[in-house]
């Protein structure tokens, strides 16, 4: 069945047969394949079947908890998708990826490419570009993780959603941030601090890799 990538507000049945609003870049599967050409035909949507040509090979999520099925950007891309522990990487190229933070969907299949070729070991979002690392509340913390990265005006990452390529850098990276955790550091913090410890090649993705809602 046809999956599309919406390029304007639309309303369509849901899987359920309920009318359901959809919002631009949204992927939905059109089931009625004259509906879906005619959507195409009037610049209303782009196919999103083709995306899954552009993903590298061995390339998948790793969901950090569970969820029922696979959403239709998921299953367009025909990417895999596991839950499964942080700290070992499914797939030579993995999302990894807390489905309660809302990727911008017309990033993914691109970031993926950028993971092969670009020759980078991790490619994670800032969080933000006005709260930076000092200003998470976390005093009791921050103190040693300022004698460790001294400066601590620094957008930090997003550990909820990043892209890491599975290489001995990377596995390093994420045993020292599952040795911090494991010692009661914040989550942030303890990233922060492993990249800073292991060094990989990382590339701070912008904010808007996050969708707005």
């Amino acid at each position: 069945m046809p999956y599309l990538q919406l390029l304007h507000f639309k309303r369509l049945p849901d899987e359920s047969g309920r009318s359901k609003l959809y919002y631009i870049g949204d992927v939905v599967m059109v089931k009625n394949k004259k509906l879906a050409a005619q959507m195409i035909a009037d610049g209303a949507a782009l196919d999103a079947s083709i995306q899954s040509k552009d993903i590298p090979d061995d390339a998948g999520i790793l969901l950090r908890r569970k969820i029922p099925g696979p959403p239709a950007w998921v299953q367009a891309a025909e990417l895999k998708m596991v839950t499964g522990k942080l700290w070992d990487l499914p797939f030579q190229h993995t999302m990894v990826w807390d489905p309660a933070i809302p990727p911008n969907r017309r990033f993914i299949v691109p970031t993926f490419r950028l993971l092969k070729t670009g020759g980078w070991d991790v490619l994670a979002p800032v969080r933000s570009y006005d709260k930076l690392l000092r200003d998470l509340p976390l005093s009791d913390q921050k103190k040693e993780a300022g004698e460790l990265i001294h400066d601590l005006r620094i957008p930090y990452f997003r550990t909820r959603m990043f892209w890491a390529k599975r290489n001995e850098r990377v596995q390093a990276l994420l045993d020292e941030w599952h040795r911090r955790i494991k010692a009661g550091r914040d989550e942030r913090l303890a990233f922060m601090e492993a990249v800073y410890v292991t060094k990989p090649y990382i590339l701070a993705l912008p904010a808007a890799w996050i969708a707005s809602r």
